[in-house]
């Protein structure tokens, strides 16, 4: 009886969620599995159809898609537990693992392991490893390159445990050296996947941990490849307990210079306000004894960390002394950075780096220089900055780019002429940052035509109209609220066959929602516009827009924009587009949109995409706390 109730079909909850799971993959025309005859298996109970479906052709490696998957857990991991060796379940549950659905073979083989079978675990690893090479195969013959979805670490784990039931050390490595396990891979999940007790669990522990840094102490390519990718994917914790392991086995690439960089990078790279000070004894070698990649890691890290100018010089000396100058990423950005919070410390640094550079009987680079000059100008020290200027050995366009906006932002005329014709006599070819500061000139001077004398000016110097330059006139246009001369010029542009991008848009669809009280209407009046030449709408394109409106303050904009970008196709809704939308509504007080947006939220979970930016999700997470507390005193 209890049998015949499992075998049910689902609530009408269940199938409304399936119903429109279908509809928006149609929508989307997503490709993953047969998607009408998947949803009737699964609402039939039918294991036989469910296997037809997923088994049917070893070519289909697409994944499961995430509503299924919930589905397909709750039907099958019973099972999968209650079934013992049921070669029908092994195979379907073999077949989502290999698409990237694990719980049901994690299911089938948590079972075995405590019913002390390791050969079924055993088994069906090997049916899964068989049907990833039938995937890699079947990618490598076809034109669509796939690549086969990743074990999962807790299968991995419970491989391991099943060779420790057989005390086979050597069978656990060669496991994991065929599957690479991922970040989670540890002694701490074994009791929690494998259901193991006492000994048998204390054993598995035990070859878990010895084999778990196999595949990656291996050599130095291996150690400095396995930090890239956690300090990419913001793995600290991992990187820290790579930095522990090769210290207990007292492992000699801790003293490679290359490897001790790469974890001073790492840790840099993922670090964060929250992030709790390095245990003592960690990366803690004193400059002295720090070698040249290494040197360079710990002046990258300065900033990250934000230390004093006394800090940043006290490294320089001992790169000084070592012969080692600075990159000029590192060296530029210290510089600009430093300026912004206190000029002196800035050209402090500078002058170390500039002593460095003379030293080796080399000018110092362009970049350098060129972020000394934006730094002196955005302080107000424009004086210096051309003093600066005049004694660099060969300014580019980017340095007269930076003196040209300074002095057009405090109306400078005689230095704004005067460094246009140096240009002009020095033979630098303009650019489109040139040409949008002097149409900014142009507009404070009240000049009647601009654009005609900015358009006039790129003909003489031999430069082309491209829509680079274009659109940053429609920008400054729109920014300066002249929306009829913006969209003349837009006119212009396509009349001349001119090929606009969504950027050109961007600003024009912005302005208006951020300026005119009617800007919904006529926005959406440029984005079909937009459309009808063939261009759509951008994930950039939404996110200005939505802010635009949230400045000011439309009461249903940013909600038709969001309704938009759910059902775009090339668009997604992520967790800084709702981040965006909520901060907005919490600093404007509107609670009922924070209310109403987090039942969207709930309802539309299908439309938001998941992304691994860390920032992103610390970000929606603080100003979700604080918009719950606001809810729960306002009582909504």
């Amino acid at each position: 009886m209890s049998f015949c109730l499992r075998l049910n079909p689902l609530n009408p909850l269940a199938r409304r969620n399936i119903y429109k799971t279908v509809q928006t993959a149609r929508r989307y025309k997503h490709t993953d599995i047969h998607l009408t005859s998947l949803s009737t298996a699964i609402q039939n109970r039918d294991t036989d159809a469910l296997r037809g479906i997923l088994c049917g052709d070893i070519s289909n490696t697409h994944t499961v898609d995430k509503h299924y998957s919930h589905l397909l857990d709750a039907w099958l991991s019973p099972l999968a537990r209650e079934n013992d060796d049921d070669a029908q379940i092994d195979d379907i549950a073999v077949e989502l693992a290999a698409r990237g659905q694990s719980r049901p073979l994690l299911s089938a083989m948590k079972v075995a392991l405590q019913r002390n079978n390791p050969a079924r675990v055993l088994k069906l690893f090997e049916g899964l490893q068989q049907r990833q090479r039938q995937c890699s195969s079947s990618s490598s013959s076809s034109s669509n390159h796939t690549t086969p979805t990743p074990i999962s670490s807790r299968l991995l784990v419970c491989v391991v445990a099943a060779h420790s039931l057989t005390h086979s050390l050597q069978g656990a490595r060669s496991a994991l050296a065929l599957a690479r396990p991922g970040y989670t891979f540890s002694s701490g999940i074994v009791a929690r996947d494998t259901g193991l007790s006492g000994a048998a669990l204390q054993l598995a522990q035990e070859y878990v941990e010895n084999v778990r840094w196999a595949h990656v102490l291996v050599d130095k390519q291996t150690v400095l490849t396995s930090l890239g990718q956690a300090a990419q994917d913001g793995m600290r914790r991992y990187i820290l307990e790579v930095y522990d392991a090769l210290t207990a086995q007292e492992n000699a690439l801790l003293d490679d210079d290359q490897v001790y960089a790469a974890f001073l990078r790492a840790l840099a790279h993922t670090h964060k306000r929250t992030s709790p000070p390095l245990p003592t004894g960690v990366l803690d070698r004193p400059l002295d004894a720090l070698g040249h990649h290494s040197l360079q890691a710990v002046l990258e890290g300065e900033l990250v960390h934000r230390s004093s100018a006394q800090r940043v010089t006290t490294i320089l000396r001992h790169m000084s002394r070592s012969g080692i100058l600075p990159h000029e990423d590192t060296a530029a950005a210290l510089i600009a950075r430093l300026i912004d919070a206190r000029s002196r410390d800035g050209m402090q640094v500078f002058d170390s780096v500039q002593t460095m550079y003379t030293a080796h009987d080399i000018p110092t680079p362009t970049k350098i220089c060129n972020a000394l000059l934006a730094g002196l100008t955005r302080v107000g020290m424009s004086d210096v900055a051309i003093h600066v200027f005049h004694q660099m050995n060969s300014p580019t366009i980017v340095s007269y780019n930076i003196l040209i906006r300074a002095a057009v932002l405090r109306n400078d005329t005689q230095t704004t002429i005067h460094l246009i014709r140096q240009l002009k006599e020095n033979n630098i070819p303009p650019d489109a940052h040139t040409f949008s500061m002097l149409l900014i000139y142009l507009r404070k001077q009240t000049h009647p035509d601009a654009i005609g004398v900015v358009v006039r000016t790129m003909a003489e110097c031999d430069v082309d109209a491209d829509v680079h330059i274009y659109s940053n006139m429609l920008d400054i246009l729109a920014k300066e609220g002249e929306m009829d001369e913006a969209l003349c010029l837009l006119d212009r542009m396509e009349e001349e066959g001119m090929s606009t991008t969504s950027v050109t848009y961007t600003s024009l669809i912005s302005a208006h929602l951020a300026r005119s009280p009617d800007g919904l209407a006529e926005a959406q009046s440029l984005m079909t516009r937009m459309k009808r030449r063939g261009l759509a709408p951008t994930q950039a394109l939404f996110q200005y827009a939505i802010t635009a409106s949230l400045a000011n303050n439309h009461p249903f904009a940013p909600w038709v924009l969001l309704e938009q970008m759910a059902h775009e196709p090339n668009v997604h809704i992520t967790k800084n587009t709702l981040y965006l939308l909520m901060k907005g509504f919490y600093d404007a007080r509107r609670f009922d949109d924070c209310r109403r947006l987090i039942d969207f939220m709930q309802k539309n979970q299908r439309y938001i995409k998941n992304t691994s930016n860390t920032h992103d999700d610390d970000a929606f997470g603080r100003i979700m706390v604080k918009v719950r507390r606001k809810l729960t005193e306002k009582g909504l």
